[in-house]
């Protein structure tokens, strides 16, 4: 990675994960909150920590990967998920009220995931490969507009598959909220124009702040009510530690 150097994306996955984990952590410093004032900072560390573990490393991706190559494993990654969430949705709903054992249940629905996922992004990926070779050997009044025509509808159904999902996973404001607040930082880590200034930032020294907080909330994961609190606040940033610590 070249230009934004690794170091400024780092940096600015750090700050919008502040900001994901302040807009889960409101409720907590609101007056009444019931938590000490070392406890909430406490639960805000815990927050920032866990948002940060999904948003730089996807704001570091989306920078190298070649999202707009169609026939490139990164965006396969991307639409196969996309295109697979809805399936899974209905699979894990239908799986979910019909299985008591909460344990089979689990590990059936790992195995159809897994299943279902690698079949989506294995079709994207072909299909993203046929239509790059179409393209290259295509004369334009031989197919090609039509070809580009259905990449664009399957795009659409990618797209409104994991819309479709969002809408029957959600079933609180808060988790939408929180869901539409991490999007929104993995996006911006990914996309937005970094100033030249925070540009020259080394890798070696935003690395570190980022290994230090994700040992601050590391060690906070040992602390039942800070979990809790989390798990609570923020469903879905908070995923990445939510299998961690007392009470998991």
């Amino acid at each position: 990675m070249n230009e934004p150097r690794r170091g400024s994306v780092i940096a600015a996955g750090l700050l919008l994960s502040l900001l994901v984990a302040g807009q889960a952590a409101r409720a907590t410093f609101a007056p009444g909150g019931g938590l000490p004032l070392t406890s909430k900072l406490g639960a805000l560390l815990l927050l920032w920590a866990a948002a940060s573990l999904l948003v730089v490393p996807i704001g570091l991706w989306i920078r190298r990967a070649p999202l707009q190559a169609a026939g490139s494993v990164d965006r396969a990654l991307l639409l196969g998920t996309a295109l697979s969430s809805l399936p899974l949705a209905l699979f894990g709903g239908v799986l979910k009220s019909a299985t008591h054992h909460r344990p089979l249940g689990g590990a059936t629905f790992a195995v159809v995931a897994c299943v279902v996922l690698t079949l989506c992004i294995a079709l994207v990926l072909r299909l993203g490969r046929g239509q790059a070779a179409v393209t290259s050997t295509a004369s334009p009044a031989s197919g090609a507009s039509t070809n580009q025509w259905l990449s664009r509808f399957f795009l659409v159904a990618c797209l409104g598959s994991a819309a479709a999902a969002l809408v029957l996973g959600l079933e609180s404001r808060r988790a939408l909220l929180d869901f539409v607040t991490l999007s929104a930082a993995c996006a911006g880590a990914g996309l937005l124009k970094i100033p030249t200034k925070v540009g020259a930032l080394p890798a070696a020294l935003t690395g570190a702040l980022w290994a230090l907080l994700l040992s601050c909330g590391l060690l906070l994961t040992g602390r039942a009510e800070l979990m809790s609190e989390a798990r609570v606040r923020a469903p879905v940033s908070f995923v990445a530690f939510s299998w961690l610590g007392g009470g998991s």
